[in-house]
């Protein structure tokens, strides 16, 4: 999924009996075992198989123009402007390989990997079997004790001295992706 320069994976996920840290932590199971579970074990011809399927996928001219509108649209809503996309997304899967897939998973995906992200969004509910207690406003967001890992974890009062610390250090940035080392 594209939200404006960035790729995302999203998992929404939601049960009446099993409690939201149960859900994220089993979605946080599950991405730490696709590596060894699904990508080592695709052969080369797998990853050609489904590379060219893609291909043929963004290579397909739109069928109708509500298609083409609201893939132009996304372009132009997020200032790239790159009608292309499509195109040079394909090209550059005619020589994808295995090795750069879980290259690519290990930076991107793989929880504590150099340019994985993580964002977790949990709504509690108050009763039932799948309810909490209701989780701090603040996490006691402190510079000074960012993980090893870089992680942190922020309450809803914690983002506005979040924000005044990126403000305040200026982080480095590369192609939009923040690096809190």
């Amino acid at each position: 999924k594209a939200v404006g320069k960035t790729r995302n994976l999203s998992f929404v996920v939601q049960s009446s009996i099993a409690k939201a840290e149960k859900l994220t932590d089993s979605i946080l199971t599950f991405v730490s075992f696709v590596k060894s579970k699904y990508l080592e074990k695709l052969s080369d011809n797998d990853v050609a198989v489904n590379a060219k399927a893609l291909f043929v996928r963004k290579t397909t001219r739109p069928k109708t123009l509500a298609d083409e509108t609201t893939r132009n649209w996304g372009e132009i809503i997020t200032g790239e402007k790159r009608f292309d996309r499509a195109q040079r997304e394909a090209a550059v899967l005619l020589d994808i390989t295995k090795e750069d897939l879980i290259i690519f998973w290990d930076n991107y995906f793989t929880p504590g990997g150099p340019g994985c992200r993580i964002i977790v969004s949990e709504t509690i509910p108050t009763s039932g079997p799948a309810s909490s207690t209701k989780p701090p406003k603040s996490a006691g967001f402190d510079p000074e004790k960012i993980n090893d890992d870089g992680s942190i974890m922020l309450g809803t009062d914690d983002i506005n001295t979040f924000r005044s610390y990126l403000e305040s250090t200026k982080p480095d940035t590369v192609d939009g992706t923040l690096w809190m080392s």
